[in-house]
């Protein structure tokens, strides 16, 4: 495939030999960071390029030959280390060695020490309409929100801009950081371009890896900086200045990025899946499509009667409401409750755990089935049960997942266009279409789908791991300080 430059996609390529995978007990991983091209869009040749040793190595690996001295991109894990999750995971990063620094002391060094000139950039005057424009990327806080190389900006700034104004120019490669209303957020440059006055620019030097500093650089604002009387960060060109950092030599510096960066790809990888899956199910023609309405019966809860409240204190009266919901259950630890009298009083509005819930002002759309304990209690106003009609040709579990599905979030955004309050009426609830495959169909369906969220639920899981090893790598160089 063709990818453009700082992308993040990453590309994996497998070499599959069934009689080679006989032979041997291991795994070779390698990891190709220079093609022979640079990362510009016109791909220019260049001299670093991995590709020729990578090629001898496997060339040997395959025959059984030892390599010997693998450089620090290459590892070869034994099947046995694969297996000990139970995944099978074939992102090498994973396997690596934990580097270990517990041994060494670093100097705290101020920034001011490192970098002999820091840039702030500035706007021109928003009253000159000639001022912005052009083809010169002009870097603000938004746009630095969730994306760890800037390449493209919101506004664009003119040369006379530049020339009337504190802009200057910020070198690609360099390092950017937020220090004004929102503190601490950092970018790489991914172009030439310029900031406004609220982002500092950390240039290229000899001292320090930028991409340390990248990680470096939270911990120290946290440390370092002051609160307005709103309670917010501050920082200026001058504390920037004597903000301090551990300051390994490089090639412990490049050893911590790398490690990080090991962990990052993971995450960044576990993330793609949770983001990007979706509960889908295939429709066959052959499949009868009915109304909601007719395999159901669609009720509305009951609001509280007026002058009467919920109250935090725990009685048998649990009362739920649509904040409560989550995950397609219940949060427990966030409900409200009433007492025995306005229980009874809306005693007719209860939800059983063989109904579905599905929010129908606000949030529209929450949809879930309630725990055990909740059996019988009180629903709020503002969602509507499911009741179905018969569980001998309906499974409960594959309404919930329908209603779930693009098939019918795009009938509910429709129903719910041009209303000023989003609402949803219980006989549009009624009215939606759904397919109807035979029950055994219905159960093959759930069971893949709850198949492919358990997969999803352990990349959530390898996220928090690896977000913690990262924290865990810094607080580590953070403590081994002279």
């Amino acid at each position: 495939g063709v990818f453009q430059p700082y992308s993040g996609v990453k590309t994996s390529i497998l070499i599959l030999d069934r009689k080679r995978a006989k032979a041997s007990d291991s795994v070779l991983f390698i990891k190709i960071a220079n093609d022979g091209f640079d990362l510009s869009a016109q791909r220019r040749e260049n001299t670093k390029n991995d590709l020729p040793a990578a090629l001898k190595i496997i060339e040997n690996f395959e025959k059984g030959i030892a390599n010997e001295n693998l450089p620090d991109n290459v590892q070869i894990v034994s099947k046995t280390k694969l297996r000990e999750s139970g995944d099978y995971n074939l992102s090498g990063d994973r396997y690596k060695a934990t580097a270990d620094y517990t041994n060494s002391k670093y100097p705290m060094v101020q920034l001011g020490e490192i970098f002999d000139d820091l840039k702030i950039g500035g706007t021109p005057s928003r009253e000159k309409s000639e001022y912005f424009g052009e083809d010169n990327l002009w870097v603000s806080i938004r746009d630095m929100d969730g994306v760890s190389t800037i390449l493209e900006t919101k506004e664009h700034i003119a040369d006379l801009g530049i020339k009337n104004s504190n802009c200057k120019l910020i070198k690609e490669g360099s390092l950017l950081m937020s220090f004004k209303l929102s503190v601490g957020k950092t970018a790489f440059a991914g172009k030439d371009l310029y900031t406004n006055e609220a982002i500092i620019a950390f240039e290229p030097n000899e001292k320090v890896n930028l991409n340390y500093l990248f990680y470096s650089l939270s911990t120290a604002t946290k440390q370092d900086s002051s609160t307005n009387n709103m309670g917010a960060l501050m920082l200026n060109k001058e504390k920037i200045k004597k903000l301090k950092i551990p300051l390994p030599p490089l090639e412990i510096q490049q050893k911590i990025v790398e490690e990080i960066s090991g962990y990052q790809k993971i995450i960044d990888g576990a993330k793609q899946i949770t983001q990007n899956w979706k509960p889908k199910i295939d429709i066959d023609p052959t499949w009868e499509m009915v109304k909601l309405g007719d395999v159901s019966k669609i009720k509305g809860g009951k609001r509280i009667p007026k002058g009467l409240n919920f109250s935090s204190s725990v009685t048998n009266y649990p009362y739920i409401r649509v904040v409560d919901f989550s995950e397609n259950s219940i949060n427990l630890n966030t409900l409200k409750y009433i007492d025995k009298k306005v229980f009874d009083q809306i005693s007719n509005y209860t939800i059983s755990v063989n109904d579905i819930y599905v929010s129908i002002a606000g949030t529209i759309g929450l949809v879930g089935i309630i725990p055990k304990i909740l059996d019988g209690k009180s629903l709020t106003e503002n969602a509507a049960k499911i009741v179905l009609n018969d569980v001998k040709i309906l499974s409960q579990k594959y309404i919930l997942e329908v209603l779930q599905s693009e098939i019918v979030k795009e009938q509910i955004k429709i129903l719910t266009q041009g209303v000023g309050i989003p609402k949803l009426a219980l006989e549009r609830i009624s009215s939606l279409q759904i397919p109807l495959p035979p029950l055994p169909i219905q159960n093959e369906i759930v069971a893949r789908i709850e198949h492919e969220r358990a997969l999803v639920d352990s990349s959530k899981q390898l996220i928090a791991i690896y977000e913690a090893k990262i924290k865990s790598v810094i607080a580590k160089v953070w403590a081994d300080v002279e």
